[in-house]
Order: structure tokens, then C-alpha cells, then sequence
């Protein structure tokens, strides 16, 4: 496992936290493991949800969305 950084967002308005270390498998996981729920890599901004990036990489960040319920 790696540590990331996550950022989290609620409807695409930063939720005021410092990102967060967490370890995870990759960037998906890590976010998943702060959000607390399943999350996509593509989505509209009302359904923004995390930032992840490596420490040693903060210009390649990931952005994650909650996923759209049928």
C-alpha cells in the first residue's frame, strides 16, 4: 500500500479539511476509504467528492465523484 493525500468535497464544495494521509492500493481506494463510499473517476461538478494525489506528486492529482444512483 502507498500513502496518499485526499482532499474530500461535498457536491463539489470543499468540505474545509487539510487533505488527509491514507494508505490504499491506489488512488480510488484511498479516497473510497475517507469518503466512506463507492466513488467513479468521472462525474458533473455537483457530484465532486475527493482529490487524491501522491506526497511526492502533488501536480497529479485524481478527482473522484460519487457515482449516479438509477
Amino acid at each position: 500500500m502507498q500513502t496518499f493525500k485526499v482532499k474530500c468535497y461535498n457536491a463539489g464544495v470543499w468540505d474545509g479539511k487539510e487533505p488527509r494521509d491514507v494508505q490504499g492500493d491506489n488512488e480510488q481506494d484511498a479516497a473510497e476509504r475517507i469518503c466512506g463510499a463507492k466513488l467513479t473517476d468521472g462525474g458533473k461538478p455537483g457530484q465532486y467528492r475527493a482529490e487524491v494525489w501522491l506526497p511526492s506528486k502533488p501536480g497529479a492529482k485524481k478527482c473522484f465523484y460519487v457515482p449516479i444512483s438509477n
